[in-house]
This record gives C-alpha cells, structure tokens and sequence, in this order.
C-alpha cells in the first residue's frame, strides 16, 4: 500500500489508480471485520484471528473515521462494472485523500502491532516486510 500510494502520488504509473486504493480497501477489511458492516469471509484473514480473544482487538485498536469513510468510495472505484462507478455520490478524488487514508492505515498497522507485543507476530511481520524490501 505504501509503495503504491507514493507512485500514485508522483503519478508516475497509471496502475496506481486502482493499486493503492485496493491495498488500502483490504486493509480496512483486514483491521474492521468483522463488524455491523462488513462480514468474515470463511477463508479470510483478519485482524481479531491474531488474538486468543477475537474480540480483544475491537478493545485495542483505533478507530479513524477516514478509511471507514471511504469504503464505500474504494470499492466502487474498483469494482469496474457498477452502477455505483459512475455515481457522483461516491466519487472521491483520491489524489487528495489517499495520503490521509493511509496515514490512518499506518497508525492502525502500529497499533496492531502493539497489541501484539510479547506474542511471535511482530518480529515475524518484520521479517516479512524487510524480505518485501529486498525484492523491489
């Protein structure tokens, strides 16, 4: 999401139109599934599945109403045949708030991690992610 959300950005590369905003739509899924909203998926992954109490994380994380906001927006900017595409109503000019969306997204991830602490998980999405950084 970072890499993509830089480009996007910089406009260098067209695919970043749909790139980053789909990082950052998975992420939500990731970290707000499940809620009133947004159901499990049978084979997802989700944030609460990385506690022995699933509901444990609810109590810790952040809830930024930017990502959450634009959701809706994401999924019919991605969605590439929908009524809902074309709709002024959830047009978003990500240009502008992409930047906003994943700086919650980032402190979210933190706090992710935090809640973490003292268990396998952060030292093993560390290595993941400098392995990541090594392939670019």
């Amino acid at each position: 999401m970072r890499r993509a959300a830089a480009r996007f950005s910089q406009r260098q590369h067209g695919f970043d139109l749909e790139v980053a905003p789909l990082h950052a739509r998975n992420l939500i899924d990731f970290f707000w599934t499940p809620s009133g909203r947004r159901r499990t998926h049978s084979d997802g992954i989700y944030a609460g599945h990385f506690f022995a109490d699933q509901g444990e994380w609810r109590s810790y994380r952040r809830a930024p109403s930017r990502p959450n906001a634009h959701y809706a927006a994401m999924s019919a900017q991605l969605v590439h045949i929908s009524i809902k595409r074309n709709q002024r109503s959830v047009v978003v000019n990500f240009g502008v708030d992409l930047a906003g969306i994943v700086d919650d997204l980032n402190r979210t991830w933190d706090c992710f991690l935090t809640a973490l602490a003292g268990t396998e998980w952060p030292v093993r999405f560390r290595k993941r992610l400098a392995r990541w950084q090594q392939m670019r």
